[in-house]
């Protein structure tokens, strides 16, 4: 039985939150995504949603969990993404002597 508290729980537009999420996680990846791939984010986005929507108190602090999730997780991806260009670099700047030499 939902009291007044709960009223925001049908207000809420949880396949919004959802979408958000699923294309976070999607820019992990470089496109194009296999129907595997998005099957198994999507999967991802409604199990944290959910959990975030059932341990939440109020709208607000649903509203922050997932706005705090999603920074998480884009921050997440810009460090992983500019550490693997890093390494690229790198190894190319480390294979670019090597091949001047006679």
């Amino acid at each position: 039985m939902a009291t007044d508290d709960d009223e925001w729980r049908t207000r809420i537009d949880r396949k919004k939150n959802i979408h958000d999420l699923l294309t976070t996680m999607l820019t992990a990846k470089d496109p194009p995504y296999d129907e595997m791939v998005v099957a198994n984010a999507r999967a991802a986005a409604t199990k944290l949603e959910q959990m975030l929507f059932e341990k939440s108190a109020d709208e607000d602090t649903y509203k922050r969990k997932i706005a705090t999730k999603l920074e998480s997780m884009a921050s997440q991806i810009v460090k992983q993404r500019a550490k693997k260009a890093m390494e690229e670099q790198g190894l190319k700047m480390a294979e670019a002597p090597a091949a001047k030499t006679p």
